[in-house]
Parts: structure tokens; C-alpha cells; sequence
């Protein structure tokens, strides 16, 4: 009788000896999954022992190894997520951009999302009004910001769609922030107190928007604000910001 030689003989003939435990599929199923990840995990960290720089740009070189083979270093293979859009995310982008100085709080009454049920004639929006301080006065005013759908076309007409007495729209013809495509400032009648300053814009992310102050705060108890220290430049300025944004989908 040959007796044998070999290590691999030795396993083969210790394996035929051993009867063979009688565990679930489903056990086997998974030690075999749990094997087959091991696996590409030492393949993966082999390759990736043996990768070079590539002219120094910072891309790994690996061997083609279809679906184990790993990707570059330092490259996600998931997009980026961006932080969720709420109306106290935005409040807290204006009171960053503007002065938290200046723009109050987000009152719970004065906020808006008819994006799905929308009102009979207006266009779908998201947005709200925001208390309004100037430096030296005790009154308020009000700070809106309202969200359309990126196909509404950057007109009064449409903007104000519902209103029976709109304002003027004047298009922007001077250079734009970054990431602004149009702009066109709002012109309003003045009534007691200072006109209005607002504006609109449509961004290359498609967000259309529309920042305006008013110098009286409804229900607040307070007077209006007398005069303003800002104008439709300053609000043309930092609309280009992207954290300006409404909740996806719009």
C-alpha cells in the first residue's frame, strides 16, 4: 500500500476519511459568500500592495480584474449627498449672507410649501417670510424668499401670476454673479413707507428665486422700518449662493 507523500495527499486522504457534517443549505450558502468576500478581499488587498503612482497625479494603476478589481484610491464610487433643504436651512444661508443681525427667526406661520397642492391660479412655490431688522430702528420689516419651479419664466406675469396689480419686472443687463443665467428687479409702488427692494433670478442649477424686503411686518406689533441700508444690488449679489435652494424634487 502507497502511503502518502505530499501535503496535499495528507488533506485528501484526511478529507475522505471525515464523514461530512449535515448543516442547512442556508448555512452553506452563507460560509460560501462569507469565503468568496474574503477572497476578493485579499485579492483586492494584494493588488492594491502593488499599485504605483502615476505620474503623480494621484490615480492609482491596477490590473484589469473585472468585477474585483478595485477602483482608484481616494474615489468614491457613490455620489456626493448633499445636506437636506429645509426652511431653517435656508433662514440660516440668509442671516449668513445678509447678517444674522437682520433676519429673524423662521416663524411658523409664514412659511409655505404648495409645491404639490398648489393655489388656484398662483404658481407652485416654496418659501417663507423672515422678520427684517435694519441697524438703529426699532421696527421690523419683512424678508421673503420664494422658490418657483425652474420652467417658470422669468416675468411678473408669471411670477405674479394670480395678482391682480403687478409690479414691474426690469431685466438685468449689467454682469451677473456667478452662477446666475437672468435677473430681473422687481419694481414696486411705494404705499406709506419705503418701496420695496426685490429681485429675481433664474440660476444654472435651475433654481428660480425671489428675494424681496418690505418695510412692515404684518401682525408683528411692530412699526415699519423707515428706511433701508440695502438694495436690489445686495440681494443680486448673493443670490448666486447654492445653499439658496428649495427640497428636491421642484
Amino acid at each position: 500500500m502507497n502511503r502518502p507523500t505530499t501535503d496535499d495527499q495528507l488533506l485528501t486522504e484526511l478529507f475522505v476519511s471525515v464523514p461530512a457534517p449535515q448543516v442547512p443549505i442556508g448555512d452553506d450558502l452563507r460560509r460560501v459568500r462569507r469565503y468568496r468576500s474574503r477572497r476578493r478581499w485579499a485579492r483586492a488587498s494584494t493588488v492594491v500592495a502593488t499599485v504605483v503612482l502615476a505620474a503623480g497625479v494621484g490615480w492609482l494603476v491596477v490590473p484589469s480584474g473585472g468585477d474585483d478589481a478595485p477602483g482608484p484610491v481616494g474615489r468614491s464610487t457613490e455620489a456626493p449627498t448633499e445636506a437636506p433643504t429645509d426652511h431653517q436651512s435656508v433662514r440660516d444661508a440668509l442671516a449668513d449672507l445678509l447678517g444674522p443681525d437682520r433676519v429673524g427667526e423662521v416663524p411658523e406661520t409664514t412659511v409655505w410649501d404648495n409645491r404639490v397642492d398648489g393655489i388656484d391660479g398662483f404658481v407652485p412655490s416654496w418659501g417663507m417670510e423672515l422678520p427684517w431688522a435694519e441697524p438703529g430702528q426699532d421696527g421690523r420689516g419683512n424678508l421673503m424668499v420664494d422658490f418657483f419651479p425652474s420652467a417658470t419664466p422669468l416675468t411678473c406675469e408669471d411670477l405674479f401670476a394670480g395678482i391682480g396689480n403687478k409690479p414691474t419686472c426690469d431685466p438685468v443687463t449689467g454682469p451677473l454673479p456667478a452662477g446666475v443665467e437672468e435677473a430681473v428687479v422687481i419694481i414696486e409702488p411705494a404705499s406709506d413707507g419705503p418701496a420695496p427692494r426685490g429681485i429675481a433670478v433664474r440660476r444654472d442649477d435651475g433654481t428660480v428665486m425671489q428675494l424681496r424686503i418690505s418695510s412692515y411686518l404684518a401682525f408683528s406689533g411692530y412699526d415699519a422700518i423707515t428706511s433701508f441700508t440695502l438694495d436690489e444690488a445686495d440681494l443680486l449679489a448673493i443670490s448666486g449662493d447654492e445653499r439658496l435652494r428649495p427640497p428636491a424634487p421642484f
